[in-house]
């Protein structure tokens, strides 16, 4: 693309010398636009273990926190706030920008600090293992820490701290990007309940009218877009009531049993679309798009993708969603969920090889595949930390020991609106400064900034016991 071949020279030259920042300042806000837009667009991606590898600073966080500063009171002081975002925020947010070339070695330090932690915490083992609660703490966090990840991704993006191989991929590859919406997708299936088709659209309408919101306030503010993301007007709001929609059609009219292997069949039956019918190419084509349905091809036909991947993530919902009263039913689980990951892994393997790579912009059956198993590794870890920490504890102290926090609880409550919050901030820093070229520090204290004030926002609504969970 010629743009982007132009932005990119400019920026490279303007990243290596700030003294240019004035001339840079004269620059008009269509050209800093398409400056922004080549910053975020064209990249290949990192390896899927990089990106598990950063993720996996959020449970090695988690553990600390417990061992270290978990608090016994019911609501939150502002210094507990505090303690909660650099225990369960901070990890994240440096093995994503600063941190990134020692995500392995920030995540055996915390591994190692937590040990250290828990030798001192507890002098002998426990008498008898006690049973996790029912409400299942390591789903909790699993689902808090996506929306951590994807706040501090989808700011950090815009500033050089943020490696571009972790940027959203232009067609084929891995990313941490790329695992957002389908994180979310799976996040919100493994805990959805049935419900009819008119409590569904009801339930779609808020959703619907974010994503008309974000559409008006992006072509009326001229904010940067990426348009093959999703579309010129289509954006991650209008897939998730898409999803929500169909997937109550399919489950009141097929029944709530094999919703597995009918998300299988829509995973394959799309493949198969892409593979063979030429849709493949026309959700690739660089041709001029007519007319509204092949505006926003990508957010409509990715849509099928991320229908069968919600499908899938419902039964393993109802998998972890089984009654488990003793220790030794949790550690089974873990196993059966190992083996089911290493089972899902391989079969990426096979479809990289022999059908098609993983491409987020087309949600194909390898992205579907590698998000379900990319998800059941998050829980695996998540399942260990409580393993973990309940090894290491007293029977009187079980309770406390498997506490997430204000922070966790809160965002799990509120998931929506963290992410709301998360995406109204966003715009107003990069209304408001040039993020392309800030220096190291100063991106990162804006991140840090504002991920605090996420951090005290949401914090607040658990503090008020206000839920705003629509999905």
């Amino acid at each position: 693309m010629e743009i982007h071949g132009h932005a990119s020279s400019c920026y490279g030259g303007l990243a290596r010398d700030h003294k240019r920042k004035e001339s840079f300042g004269n620059m008009n806000s269509s050209e800093y636009r398409a400056l922004q837009e080549a910053f975020v667009a064209n990249w290949n991606g990192t390896s899927l273990f990089e990106v598990s590898n950063v993720v996996s600073s959020a449970p090695a966080g988690l553990m600390l926190y417990r061992f270290v500063a978990r608090s016994k009171t019911p609501h939150p002081t502002w210094l507990a706030v505090l303690i909660d975002h650099l225990f369960i925020v901070l990890p994240l947010l440096l093995t994503m920008t600063v941190g990134s070339d020692w995500t392995l070695l920030i995540n055996l330090s915390l591994l190692l600090l937590s040990f250290c932690a828990s030798c001192l915490s507890y002098s002998e083992w426990p008498a008898s293992l006690p049973p996790l609660p029912t409400r299942r703490p390591f789903i909790t966090a699993y689902r808090a820490s996506i929306n951590i990840a994807t706040a501090v991704a989808i700011l950090a993006v815009d500033f050089p701290i943020f490696p571009r191989r972790f940027a959203k991929t232009e067609t084929y590859g891995t990313s941490v990007m790329d695992v957002g919406v389908g994180a979310f997708i799976v996040s919100n299936a493994i805990v959805a309940r049935k419900e009819s088709l008119g409590k569904a659209i009801r339930g779609s309408a808020p959703l619907i009218l974010l994503g008309l919101a974000r559409l008006f306030t992006i072509k009326a503010t001229d904010y940067q877009e990426h348009v093959t993301e999703y579309g010129v007007h289509w954006n991650f709001f209008f897939t998730l009531a898409v999803v929500k929609i169909l997937s109550s059609v399919l489950i009141s009219h097929l029944g709530s049993r094999r919703l597995g292997l009918i998300g299988l069949c829509i995973g394959c039956a799309y493949q198969l679309c892409l593979s063979f019918t030429g849709l493949r190419e026309r959700l690739l084509s660089d041709s001029q798009r007519t007319g509204l349905l092949d505006a926003n091809r990508e957010g409509i036909a990715s849509c099928f993708g991320y229908l069968a991947l919600y499908m899938l993530a419902v039964e393993l919902g109802r998998f972890l969603s089984v009654a488990r009263s003793r220790f030794r039913d949790w550690v089974i689980c873990l196993f059966v969920l190992i083996s089911i990951d290493v089972f899902l892994y391989g079969i990426l393997a096979l479809l990289t090889s022999y059908v098609e790579p993983v491409s987020r912009r087309m949600a194909n059956l390898s992205y579907v595949i590698w998000q379900l198993g990319y998800n059941v590794y998050l829980l695996v870890v998540f399942l260990l930390v409580d393993v973990a920490c309940l090894l290491f504890a007293s029977r009187n102290t079980s309770a406390n020991v498997l506490g997430n926090g204000s922070l966790i609880e809160s965002i799990s409550q509120n998931q929506l609106a963290y992410f709301l919050l998360a995406n109204l901030l966003t715009g107003c820093v990069n209304l408001c400064m040039y993020t392309v070229t800030a220096p190291t520090l100063l991106s990162f204290t804006v991140v840090f900034l504002y991920m605090l004030t996420l951090t005290v926002l949401i914090s607040a609504l658990y503090v008020y016991n206000i839920r705003t969970k629509v999905w």
